[in-house]
């Protein structure tokens, strides 16, 4: 009885090692399955990252490029609702005539430089962002078209509401 009780300890000594075996094949199996998956989250990780930061250079492009575009489409410039007032520029026997209507005056007024630049400051600072102001170089003004250019471009962009930012 005992020989055939150690032959039958032998057989299941040999079947539990089988089982042991094969539980460590599916463990190393696993294991390596587990290594694997590590790998191939951190390359995702890695690429996520990379993803991430494109993401935000695009969005930062897409601002950048949204702001250009609010600027080329704002409204058109319009004395609609606006104070309104009207600068005449020319060069009469070579010298320079200005001429200014609008504020508290409707009729014309010849100023010189540093009074019209006053007197727009004066009314910029009393209708802030209200202001409109139309410059006139009439057909036979005697200015190059520098000059009006300039003097056109200085008035607007130091007093109209529009150019002013």
């Amino acid at each position: 009885m005992q020989a055939a009780s150690e032959s039958a300890l032998a057989v299941l000594s040999e079947s539990k090692t089988r089982e042991i075996e094969e539980y460590n094949r599916k463990v190393l199996s696993l294991l390596s399955n587990l290594k694997e998956k590590e790998a191939a989250i951190l390359t995702l990780g890695g690429e996520k990252q990379s993803l991430e930061m494109s993401l935000a250079r695009q969005r930062q492009e897409f601002s950048s490029l949204e702001e250009k575009y609010i600027q080329l489409i704002r409204p058109a410039r319009s004395p609609a609702g606006k104070k309104v007032v009207t600068v005449f520029y020319q060069r009469v026997d070579g010298l320079y005539r200005i001429g200014f209507k609008g504020g508290d005056t409707e009729r014309m007024e010849t100023l010189a430089a540093d009074q019209l630049h006053r007197q727009l400051g004066a009314l910029r600072e009393k209708w802030q962002d209200q202001l409109y102001v139309k410059v006139v170089i009439p057909e036979d003004s005697g200015l190059t078209y520098n000059e009006a250019w300039a003097f056109t471009k200085d008035i607007l962009s130091r007093y109209d509401y529009y150019y002013r930012d």
